[in-house]
């Protein structure tokens, strides 16, 4: 009995002390992986090579009252390699390796940073700094395994943290899904629209460009106000090192809709522009006030060697186009659709879920 006591003793010692060496190593990678991540980020559009990078600028002011204004403006920088993993393909997928994000509110400023595997697009490292309307500064650092269970964490300020290793590794999950959702939407593509037949079209029509005046009215109005409520993604991309560098701009505007007091964001008017070369599009998406639906989507392509083409399409509430305008063959590029215009909808409500 005594022997199998010692046994088992043993055993439970040489698994704490792997444990303890396994977990010393994964610390140590850990921080080489992040030193490593720096330096990629500092030499990034250096040495000739174009910057590989996504910017998010999201601005929410509101006055609610002469004595409460509202000013939350957040920056986000993801960072992400180009990497060929399959030798069937001349592709170079992109993989996050890096996210640093940045907001300010009410005079008090918050940080935080996250590490990723960019092979596997896993988190290995989340870093916080935040500083309260106390004016305390709370840090927090998580560690993590191949697995996503931390296995160190290093708070400070009395041993507070603002956040959680759950609740970090589930934004570094979400932040991932942006990613990804930006990379497969960038200068979307789609096939052309036929018009439908509608018994009353010319009300739709006319009730469409009444909400895209409007709409212009307020996006004039934000660029010159001191508090914007806008979104914008710049996304800087080189899918192959002998192609071009390729540059989009996504901006969203939106309002904060306070029905059955549940208040939401909601995105009225989106455009998109893309430079690859000496071939830029510009599109802008026009969405039914208080519903993500899109009721009007317009394209415009323009080629140093050629004429500027144009497409401009009108849906009903439902969904269903009405009319389509262009200034050459619908067997062209439509680039402006219903497809496209519901996918930038869904990417709009993933950011601010995930950013504020």
């Amino acid at each position: 009995m005594k022997k199998t006591v010692f046994a088992l003793l043993a055993l439970l010692l040489m698994g704490t002390a792997v444990f303890g060496q396994n977990k010393a190593q994964r610390i140590k990678e850990i921080r080489n992986a992040y030193a490593q991540a720096k330096k990629d980020m500092a030499d990034n559009g250096k040495g000739g090579f174009p910057p590989v990078d996504i910017h998010i600028d999201l601005n929410d002011g509101t006055e609610v009252s002469e004595d409460f204004i509202i000013n939350d403006e957040r920056q986000v920088d993801i960072f992400f390699k180009r990497i060929r993993q399959r030798t069937d393909t001349d592709l170079f997928d992109p993989h996050c390796y890096f996210i640093v994000e940045k907001w300010s509110a009410n005079g008090h400023t918050s940080y935080r940073e996250m590490l990723f595997d960019p092979f596997f697009d896993r988190l290995m490292f989340s870093y916080m700094k935040v500083e309260t309307h106390a004016g305390a500064v709370i840090e927090s650092r998580y560690y993590y395994d191949d697995y996503g269970r931390c296995i160190e964490q290093k708070p400070k300020q009395g041993g507070m943290a603002w956040s959680s290793a759950e609740t970090d590794y589930e934004k570094a999950k979400n932040y991932l899904a942006i990613f990804d959702a930006l990379m497969r939407q960038k200068g979307a593509e789609a096939g052309r629209q036929e018009a439908q037949a509608s018994a009353d079209k010319a009300a739709q029509m006319q009730h469409i460009r009444s909400v895209y005046a409007e709409a212009k009215q307020k996006v004039e109005k934000d660029a010159k106000s001191e508090l914007p409520r806008n979104v914008q993604v710049t996304i800087r991309d080189c899918e192959d090192p002998e192609m071009p560098a390729q540059k989009d701009v996504l901006k969203f505007w939106f309002d904060t809709i306070a029905d059955d007091d549940t208040p939401y964001n909601s995105c009225y008017f989106m455009s998109s522009t893309t430079t690859l070369g000496d071939h830029d599009v510009y599109s802008e998406y026009l969405f039914e006030p208080k519903t993500p639906a899109p009721i009007f989507c317009f394209s415009k392509q323009q080629q140093n060697d050629g004429p500027a083409l144009e497409w401009r399409y009108y849906f009903d509430k439902g969904g269903n186009c009405i009319e389509v305008k262009g200034s050459a063959d619908r067997n062209g590029p439509g680039f402006a659709d219903m497809k496209a215009a519901k996918a930038y909808q869904s990417l709009f409500k993933m950011m601010v879920d995930t950013i504020m």
